[in-house]
């Protein structure tokens, strides 16, 4: 498949990571409830300023994406790596956080043919700066710098919503379930993209992680995303829908996101001026992880 056709999709897309991963229906590293553990579902969900005044977060997102058309199916690996160095102050109207990137990879490769496209640290630079509600939602202040490829990649548009989840703003019961709407827009490589995604949460209840006591909340979501614009000066389209899923594991002790383990499916079509249709199918897991 040519590079035009390649950009032309992955502008419109969710990146991601290690394709060896499974899906996260189950969370795969919380045990049960410790008897001695307090019971932090019984503590009112939501975002305030932490009780840290900063962290990092580690990222890795893959993408195994399928590409069909009348010559034949290009199958490729998208993997992007980033680790954040996160810090947090008051706002009048939230948590304004300012997420520098510390370290960015990532590679998009070609599983027939081998060849490879790579990214490094100088392709993605900088800080995200946002504000968040006490029951999300995020108002973008500032956004890293970004290379031509790693602009391309919706890691960056994302995260601020994925490390900062919808929350009930209250005390919830497990079972309880509440929802939100996350939108966001992009233009990147010639296109004018927009994503759409429809959240909702379900409290699983308490558990423990790396012997943390955690809240468990199941993510379901679904997800469409659409783009058009002129790359290589061929008007092109794309559109994809499909589903979000998996478990976030909240820290009421520090008021921060402890963890994620998200699956991502979709389908759709791209089309670009004087070449056939093209079939495009994304799969592929997502993982945040706090490490201090």
């Amino acid at each position: 498949m040519k590079r035009s056709v390649f950009v032309a999709v992955a502008a419109a897309l969710v990146t991601a990571s290690d394709s060896g991963a499974g899906d996260p229906g189950t969370p795969p590293d919380a045990g049960a409830p410790s008897p001695s553990s307090p019971a932090r579902s019984q503590e009112a969900l939501a975002h305030g300023v932490p009780s840290v005044g900063s962290t990092t977060y580690d990222v890795v997102d893959t993408m195994m994406m399928s590409l069909g058309s009348p010559a034949g199916t290009t199958e490729l690996l998208s993997v992007a790596t980033a680790t954040l160095s996160v810090r947090f102050r008051d706002d009048p109207v939230g948590l304004r956080v300012n997420a520098e990137i510390e370290d960015f990879s990532g590679f998009t490769r070609n599983r027939a043919s081998g060849s490879t496209r790579s990214l490094q640290s100088r392709d993605a630079r900088g800080a995200m700066v946002f504000v968040v509600g006490s029951t999300g939602g995020v108002m973008s202040v500032a956004r890293p710098e970004l290379s031509r490829d790693a602009g391309q990649l919706s890691l960056f548009n994302q995260l601020p919503y994925d490390l900062f989840p919808g929350l009930p703003g209250r005390v919830a019961d497990p079972g309880e379930t509440w929802s939100d709407t996350v939108v966001w827009y992009s233009s990147a490589g010639g296109m004018e993209t927009t994503s759409t995604t429809a959240r909702t949460y379900t409290l699983v209840g308490d558990t423990v992680v790396d012997g943390l006591a955690l809240v468990a909340i199941a993510l379901s979501a679904e997800v469409a995303i659409g783009g058009q614009g002129r790359p290589g000066g061929r008007a092109t389209t794309n559109s994809l829908s499909g589903s979000l899923t998996g478990h976030l594991f909240w820290d009421a002790e520090s008021g921060l996101l402890h963890s994620a383990e998200l699956m991502r499916r979709l389908e759709g079509r791209a089309t670009m001026e004087g070449r056939p249709s093209t079939s495009v199918r994304f799969s592929g897991p997502q993982r945040l992880r706090r490490e201090k």
